[in-house]
C-alpha cells in the first residue's frame, strides 16, 4: 500500500510534465518523453503488483506464529519486538514437567507373592518398593515371601493386614540391608529372636501395643534406628536386644518382669535410659553383669524402685 501511495504523485507529477511539454525545446521534451516512459513503465507495474501486507490478516499471523515457535527463545524475541516495536512480547518456551519420584506399591497375600514377583526388577534405587501384604498368615509362606526380598532397594514392607500374625517368625528379616521400614500387625504379642538382626538401614518401626516379648538380638545391629517406643505391654527382653543400635539416643522402657542383660551392648551414641516402675520384682544380677556395656557416651539411667542391678 505504501508503494502505491508513493507512486501516485509521481505519476501525477508526469501528467503535468507532458501537458507543459509545449513549453519545453524539442531536446528537453525527448528527454522529458524518455523520463515519463521509464517513470510510466516502472509506476503502472508497482501499482498492478499485490502489496505484501495486503494478503489475509488472519493467514499472516498465523504464519508469523508458525515461525515463532520454530525458532529459538531468542529469535522469536527478536521476531516480536521487530513485529511488535512498542510492545515487544517475550517468547516463553514450556519445558517437560520432570515427573517426581514415586512409590511402587505391589498388593500381595502369602499365596500369592510368587507370582506377582515372577520376572519383577526391584532395581530402581529412586523409589521405594513398598509390599503390601494381606490374607491370611502362614508362617513358612511369610518366611519364603521375606526371603525373596533381600535384594529390593528401598524396601518397605507393611504386615499390617495380614490376618492372625501373632510372630514376627525368627530371622525372618535378617541381613535385610535394604529394610528401611515396616510396619506390623495389631495382633503381634513377639518378636522373635534375630527377626531384624542387622538391618542397617532399618530407620522406622512401629510396635503394636499388643507386643509383650522381644527376644534376644531382635534389633541388634540396626544401626540406622533413632528411636525405638516400647509400648507398655512388653515384659521381656532378651539379651542384646538392641546391641550394636549405634543411632539410638534415649530408650523409655515399660516396667519389665525379665531383662536379659546386657540389653544394650555397643551402643554408641545412646545417652538416657528410663526404666518405668514395675509391680513385678526387679531382677538381680551380680557385678560381673550389666545391662549396658560399651555405651561410652551414657549420661543418665533412671532404674524402677528397689532395683537392684550393675550399670
Amino acid at each position: 500500500m505504501k508503494q502505491k501511495i508513493i507512486w501516485f504523485p509521481v505519476l501525477c507529477v508526469l501528467s503535468a510534465s507532458i501537458a507543459l511539454s509545449g513549453c519545453a525545446t524539442n531536446k528537453d521534451l525527448s528527454d522529458l518523453y524518455i523520463a515519463g516512459a521509464v517513470v510510466g513503465v516502472v509506476g503502472l507495474i508497482a501499482l498492478l503488483l499485490p502489496d505484501k501486507e495486503d494478503s489475509n490478516p488472519e493467514e499472516q499471523l498465523n504464519t508469523d506464529i508458525a515461525s515463532i515457535n520454530e525458532d529459538t527463545e531468542d529469535e522469536s524475541e527478536k521476531r516480536l519486538a521487530e513485529k511488535f516495536p512498542e510492545k515487544p512480547v517475550k517468547a516463553t518456551r514450556k519445558e517437560p514437567k520432570e515427573e517426581s519420584a514415586q512409590d511402587f506399591i505391589f498388593e500381595v497375600t502369602p499365596q500369592t507373592f510368587s507370582e506377582v514377583f515372577a520376572d519383577r526388577n526391584f532395581s530402581d534405587s529412586q523409589h521405594d518398593n513398598v509390599i503390601l501384604v494381606s490374607g491370611e498368615y502362614d508362617r513358612e509362606k511369610i518366611i519364603a515371601l521375606a526371603s525373596t526380598l533381600d535384594n529390593v532397594n528401598r524396601l518397605v514392607v507393611d504386615f499390617s493386614r495380614v490376618e492372625n500374625m501373632h510372630e514376627v517368625p525368627a530371622e525372618l528379616f535378617s541381613e535385610c540391608t535394604t529394610l528401611q521400614r515396616v510396619e506390623l500387625p495389631a495382633t503381634i504379642t513377639s518378636i522373635a529372636s534375630r527377626a531384624f538382626q542387622n538391618c542397617q538401614n532399618l530407620a522406622e518401626l512401629i510396635l503394636p501395643n499388643s507386643l509383650e516379648k522381644i527376644e534376644r538380638h531382635a534389633f541388634s545391629g540396626c544401626s540406622s534406628l533413632t528411636q525405638l517406643l516400647i509400648p507398655e505391654t512388653v515384659s521381656f527382653i532378651g539379651e542384646e536386644a538392641f546391641a550394636g543400635c549405634s543411632s539410638l539416643r534415649e530408650m523409655v522402657l515399660p516396667g519389665l518382669s525379665y531383662i536379659a542383660p546386657p540389653i544394650f551392648k555397643d551402643c554408641a551414641n545412646l545417652i538416657k535410659v528410663y526404666f518405668k516402675d514395675s509391680d513385678q520384682q526387679w531382677p538381680y544380677w551380680s557385678n560381673q553383669v550389666s545391662i549396658f556395656e560399651d555405651c561410652p557416651k551414657l549420661q543418665y539411667v533412671r532404674l524402677p524402685k528397689g532395683a537392684r542391678a550393675s550399670l
